[in-house]
């Protein structure tokens, strides 16, 4: 049985009729562009939380952060006092500070309505009720919305997704123990049966508090409980490209089912406190009354900002800020001749954070390197199709829609078998794994088939180091991109103007070296579901081995070379690009390609090998000091060897 599909609402359209709805519509847009954009966990890398607020003075972010997204943006004020006290802050940089802000006015980045007496805000009433609230609401929203915006890793799919939240919780709540929950047995007649979302909220929203001060105040609380889940479907509701294939994803249904709940919970809590008869109108009214509910007359309980906090936080970076240009001064008096004459090496590595000790590393090791940042993608935004695979995954920054294709095939039999073992993979899960607990003969032979697979889980747990193996993918196979043989390949034109253009930007323009490596980065996760944040943002939060391999694979084409020496771009015939791909985890390089070098340059390049490999151990040292398991007099190799060990520790992420 499924959830049949909702009538066309009445109140949902972009343009309410009614004042209510309009208003209530109004602030629901502007409070939704304060909302973080959450991306899937499978493009997501990074993001700029206050990336709504950018176009404000520091400050008045900090401020806005701290009251609309309930942040913490700087240090408790008795924390700024003992540092103060230990030195680590000076007491005429907080005095500076401090003129600072009186010389200017900082002015409130969307400022709400102070709330009337009486409005039922969790923020207002006492701490355990609030908790008691949210710990009901937040339980079965979380049990609801992973299924909900499931992206295929459920084993059963939510039936009726299509439909949108609201018809699946309905469904649910006309379904035995779909909402098991004894204070949750009026959600079906709260629902309707066709009553909109907005009409859902208006309703809400008139029982708890007044229009002109309560509502902007409930709205507010209610998209900021969980805002993760509320900037997913927000992006969600309007990038189709990330969405659940079919499923309907919209904010305003989310927000009624929230409202609905959480009044369903305070009715149970109201009953609880004052009796069966009592209801969310009791509650309301021992608010106003002052009855010990909470302080109607106060603010709601949050995190606070001040002038006085912000006075101290500038004057605990004027710390940072010389100490970082002290550095800065100390290195220029050092005499050293940064650039070799004549380059041996030139390196190009992406330009993330984890990326840049590599360099300082790599031009001390190996002879004769200059080193480049590059954005990760290098330039080429492609789609990129596996062996044997039918989907494809876009390898580019995330605003950029690539057009063009590369397909990787392997040869004839190697295929055949990554063929074989991918059907012995589905008979397994089919028979003994994950697939076979469907149904109940299946999973009784799972069960016993995990006492199998004990000895292997419980010699990992022990012995991480014997399971310590760097990624395979974008290994082995031909490259196919070019527009003759491809459909929605790269055209020569193409080629030739994406890797001008990555050198010019990068500044690598003449004075080519023997070789020049293009080294993308991505990082093994075997222990944290966050995995996609590991690897390159400008890659999408993918591995950026494959454009590096396209890179090279166009820029040591003898037809891309004649058209960038056209452009005024000339590059030695005796210069060979080599990619590779650094996994900044196990601090190891993946080369690609090298069957193509002449035993010349193969030599050439061993030696080159040798030396990044100490690089790689020093920087793998480097990064073990933020370890405290790791003694900061720990050798060099050692302390390597334990970082990567720590790539395949499930007790560490």
């Amino acid at each position: 049985m499924k959830p049949e599909q909702d009538p066309a609402p009445t109140g949902d359209d972009p343009s309410p009729r009614d004042p209510a709805s309009r208003e209530v519509q109004a602030w629901i847009d502007r409070l939704a562009r304060w909302l973080p954009e959450q991306r899937p966990l499978g493009v997501f890398v990074h993001t700029n939380p206050l990336e709504a607020l950018e176009s404000q003075p520091f400050h008045a972010v900090c401020e806005a952060a701290t009251r609309i997204r309930g942040a913490r943006t700087t240090l408790t004020l008795a924390r700024y006092k003992q540092l103060l006290a230990d030195r680590q802050i000076r007491p005429e940089d907080v005095a500076a500070a401090r003129k600072r802000f009186q010389a200017r006015e900082l002015v409130r980045v969307e400022d709400l309505p102070s709330p009337r007496r009486g409005t039922v805000l969790l923020s207002r009433v006492r701490p355990e009720i609030a908790m008691d609230t949210s710990a009901l609401v937040d339980g079965f929203l979380l049990r609801i919305l992973p299924a909900f915006l499931d992206l295929g890793s459920a084993l059963w799919p939510m039936p009726g997704r299509e439909h949108g939240l609201l018809a699946t919780v309905r469904w649910l709540a006309r379904t035995p123990l779909g909402v098991p929950e004894p204070w949750l047995g009026g959600l079906r007649g709260r629902l309707g049966e066709s009553t909109s979302a907005m009409a859902l909220i208006v309703d809400c929203l008139r029982k708890r508090g007044d229009a002109q001060t309560g509502w902007p105040s409930l709205l507010h609380e209610a998209l900021f409980a969980l805002p993760g889940y509320a900037g997913m479907i927000h992006r969600l509701e309007h990038v189709a490209s990330e969405r659940p294939a079919g499923v309907a994803v919209r904010l305003l249904d989310y927000l009624a089912l929230r409202l609905v709940v959480e009044e369903l919970a305070l009715s149970d809590i109201a009953r609880g406190l004052y009796g069966r008869g009592a209801t969310l109108e009791t509650l309301a009214n021992a608010l106003a009354s002052r009855d010990g509910l909470g302080a109607p007359g106060e603010a709601p309980r949050a995190l606070a900002w001040s002038a006085e906090l912000g006075a101290f936080q500038d004057a605990f970076e004027e710390g940072y800020i010389r100490s970082f240009i002290g550095g800065i001064a100390m290195a220029r008096e050092t005499e050293r001749d940064v650039r070799p004459r004549e380059a041996a090496v030139q390196i190009a590595v992406c330009i993330d954070d984890r990326c840049e000790s590599i360099r300082r590393h790599l031009e001390e090791c190996v002879e004769g390197s200059v080193t480049y940042g590059s954005a990760g993608f290098f330039g080429i935004p492609l789609k990129h199709r596996a062996p044997l695979d039918s989907d494809e995954r876009a390898s580019c920054p995330a605003p950029v829609t690539p057009t063009r294709r590369v397909t990787e095939v392997l040869p004839a039999a190697e295929a055949a078998s990554l063929v074989q073992r991918r059907l012995l993979r589905r008979r397994f899960r089919a028979i003994l794994g994950d697939d076979a607990s469907r149904g109940p003969f299946g999973g009784l032979l799972a069960s016993f088939a995990n006492f199998l697979r004990a000895p292997r889980t419980l010699a990992h747990l022990l012995f991480p180091r014997l399971f310590v193996r760097p990624s395979r993918e974008f290994e082995g196979t031909a490259l196919h991109y070019d527009a003759d043989d491809r459909p929605e390949g790269f055209p020569l034109e193409d080629r030739i103007g994406m890797v001008e253009g990555n050198l010019r930007l990068i500044g690598l323009v003449g004075g080519f070296a023997p070789f020049v490596l293009i080294v993308g980065h991505g990082s093994m996760s075997t222990n944290n579901q966050f995995g996609s944040g590991y690897q390159c943002g400008a890659c999408g939060g993918r591995r950026g081995g494959i454009n590096a391999r396209v890179f090279c694979a166009f820029a040591n084409e003898p037809g891309v070379r004649a058209g960038l020496a056209a452009r005024g771009l000339s590059i030695p015939e005796a210069t060979v690009f080599v990619p590779a791909e650094h996994d900044t985890s196990l601090d190891v390089f993946r080369w690609f390609d090298l069957p193509g070098l002449s035993p010349a340059q193969r030599l050439g390049l061993d030696r080159i090998r040798a030396q990044i490999e100490q690089a790689l151990d020093r920087n793998a040292k480097e990064r073990s000091r933020r370890f405290p398991d790791v003694r900061l007099d720990e050798p060099v190799g050692s302390a390597a060897a334990r970082m990567r060990v720590r790539t395949a520790d499930f007790a560490e992420t």
